[in-house]
Formats: structure tokens, C-alpha cells, sequence
């Protein structure tokens, strides 16, 4: 970081003083000098959750219930990073709007993470068909967005998502919801993508 005046206060000895920093190099700061900072951060992974089938027709909502979640399981190894609802093809056995949701988290801490997530999911869920899968991969592969994309462009059979020869995708909970919940994993920063309403032919 380098500012000059105030700008060199903030981007030296603000910066270096926020929580989270392991060490800095800061040069004098202040009385309008050009100065820059290097600050050394502990190393995060990209872990995304994907989530499908929470809630039933009187009850719920998938996407907020996994916001929620999200805001839980934060601490000083974890942010939330992002959420994302994804359109899936409408099923006949849906809820109501039949959508799938991801979120994205950077963390120091995977298997916490998605250990505390996945005890609060089976808590709260108000469905017996819930289905968690994760990704720890950085980018989620070809094969991963080849599949989701089936799933929003008309109704897959379960066995599907058991053909993905992706080691960095892992099944948490395995109920109908496996299919939405993996179908949500590549879409995290596709944000027009994953509204999309397909209609079966595109």
C-alpha cells in the first residue's frame, strides 16, 4: 500500500494496525510524505458451500436460512465472503421457487468451517431432503460447471452428480437437495448466470 499525507497514514500505520496482521513494514507516514507499507496476512482458502432443499411449503427459506449460517460461523479464522442464489430448473417436486445457494468463504480454518456449517445446517433445516456439498478447490473445474449448468436447463437424475470426478468436491449431506447443492458451486461470481431462469432449450 503507498498514499501520500493523510492517504500515507492510512495505507502505513492504520492498515497495519487492523486485526488479522501478522507483520508490516511501514515507512514514516505524516507532514504530506509519500509513504508505503507491506503487510504480511495469514494465507485463506476459498472454501464455497453449496445448499439445497432446507425448507418446506409453510416453513423456511433456503437463502436466508444459509445467509444466516454464514454470519454464524464467521470468527478470526473465517469471512463471509459472498452469497449467491442460483435458478434451477423448476421441478415439479420443488418448494416454491426452486433455487440453490452458495457461499463463499475465505479461511485459515477449512475443516472447522465446514464442520460448524454443517452442524448448524442439520440443526436448523426444516427438511429431511437437505443436501451440503463443498468445494475447496480454488476454481471450480469445467466438469463442475458443465453439470450445473444440466441442472438449470431441466430436470437431472441424482445419480448425475455422482459422475463428477472432482477431488475437491466433497458431499456433506446427502439428501435430494445433493443436486441443487452442487448445481450451485461454480455460480458464486457468475452472478446474471445464476439468476437466469432457464426454459429447458438454452
Amino acid at each position: 500500500y503507498i498514499g501520500m499525507g493523510g492517504g500515507g497514514v492510512g495505507a502505513t500505520s492504520c492498515r497495519a494496525a487492523a486485526r488479522g496482521v501478522l507483520r508490516e513494514h511501514c515507512d514514516p507516514a505524516g507532514g504530506g510524505k509519500v509513504a508505503a507499507a507491506t503487510l504480511w496476512l495469514p494465507r485463506r482458502q476459498r472454501v464455497l458451500i453449496g445448499v439445497d432443499d432446507t425448507d418446506t411449503s409453510e416453513e423456511g427459506a433456503t437463502w436466508t436460512l444459509v445467509h444466516n449460517l454464514a454470519r454464524a460461523v464467521e470468527d478470526e479464522h473465517t469471512s463471509y465472503l459472498s452469497h449467491t442464489i442460483v435458478q434451477l430448473f423448476p421441478v415439479a417436486f420443488r418448494t416454491k421457487n426452486c433455487v440453490s445457494l452458495v457461499a463463499e468463504f475465505g479461511t485459515t480454518k477449512p475443516e472447522s468451517l465446514i464442520s460448524k456449517f454443517s452442524e448448524f445446517l442439520q440443526r436448523y433445516t426444516l427438511s429431511e431432503k437437505t443436501g451440503m456439498a463443498v468445494y475447496t478447490g480454488f476454481t471450480p473445474s469445467q466438469e463442475l460447471l458443465d453439470y450445473a449448468r444440466k441442472v438449470k436447463r431441466g430436470e437431472v437424475t441424482p445419480d448425475l452428480v455422482r459422475e463428477i470426478d472432482d477431488p475437491s468436491l466433497h458431499i456433506v449431506m446427502d439428501g435430494r437437495g445433493i443436486t441443487g447443492a452442487v448445481a450451485a458451486l461454480p455460480f458464486y461470481t457468475r452472478y446474471e448466470e445464476a439468476l437466469k431462469l432457464c426454459n429447458g432449450k438454452i
